[in-house]
Parts: structure tokens; C-alpha cells; sequence
């Protein structure tokens, strides 16, 4: 679900850091290092930054909290099923169970 809200919320763009050319100049753009790890950033109409640029995203549960951040910074709608979706990646929500067989 988190894939369908990045396709349908957002354009989600794809910049290599290691290519020459567009890549290379957005980065430039964006103050962002050609050798980091994968960044999610979120830009608005105007090229604005919606959020505060933060690497290390990598758990489902804070790309949801960062869509929706983002979503409520550009005073977007944030889709109901968004909300469920990070409700459902909360940890707290995961019980764990142990089974033995003799």
C-alpha cells in the first residue's frame, strides 16, 4: 500500500548518485552528496522542501510518517488508508508468538 500512496500521492523521482548529467546536476541542485546512502525527500509545487531532509528512512512504518508529514506540510488530504497503513506498521501493533513441538 505504501507503494500505491507514493504512485498515486506523490511523482516520485528516481536520481543515481553515481551518473553524470541531470543526475548529477539535481544533486548539485539539492546540496546532496553524490556518495550517500538512499535519501526519501519530499518536494513541493514549487520545489519547496516540504520536510526536513532526513537519510537512514528505510523502516515502512517512517516512509509512512514522512508521506504523511509531507502530505500535511503541502495542507494536502491525507487518504484514510494511509492513516491505517502506518497504524498497521506500528510495532506496537505486532504480537509474537512461540510454538514447541516435542
Amino acid at each position: 500500500m505504501l507503494v500505491e500512496a507514493l504512485e498515486t500521492e506523490f511523482v516520485p523521482v528516481l536520481v543515481y548518485n553515481n551518473r553524470s548529467g541531470r543526475d548529477a546536476e539535481l544533486l548539485a541542485r539539492y546540496e546532496e552528496p553524490a556518495w550517500n546512502n538512499p535519501v526519501l525527500r519530499f518536494f513541493g509545487a514549487e520545489h519547496q522542501e516540504l520536510l526536513e531532509r532526513r537519510d537512514g528512512v528505510y523502516r515502512p512504518r517512517e516512509i509512512a510518517d514522512r508521506m504523511i508529514g509531507a502530505l500535511e506540510a503541502a495542507r494536502e488530504k491525507v487518504p484514510p488508508y494511509l492513516r491505517l497503513v502506518r497504524e498497521e506498521l506500528a510495532e506496537s501493533s505486532y504480537e509474537r508468538a512461540v510454538f514447541a513441538m516435542a
